[in-house]
């Protein structure tokens, strides 16, 4: 979903606003036998500007079990 970490939030604190029912704003997250990868993406909703969410991209690289 479109979470942008919060979008608006204090440092090292919970976001101002969420943008999804979930509390999975960003981060790693463990379900049963699987891995979520919530990033904090590079736009906005709503309004222009972010505050305490930097814009976020990464690289996933998925190898296989040895």
């Amino acid at each position: 979903g479109h979470t942008h970490g919060g979008q608006i939030r204090f440092p090292n604190g919970p976001p101002i606003i969420r943008h999804s029912r979930f509390c999975l704003d960003e981060g790693l997250f463990s379900f049963r036998s699987s891995l979520l990868v919530v990033t904090r993406g590079l736009g906005s909703v709503g309004l222009p500007w972010r505050w305490g969410a930097d814009p976020e991209a990464i690289l996933i690289e998925v190898t296989p079990r040895e």
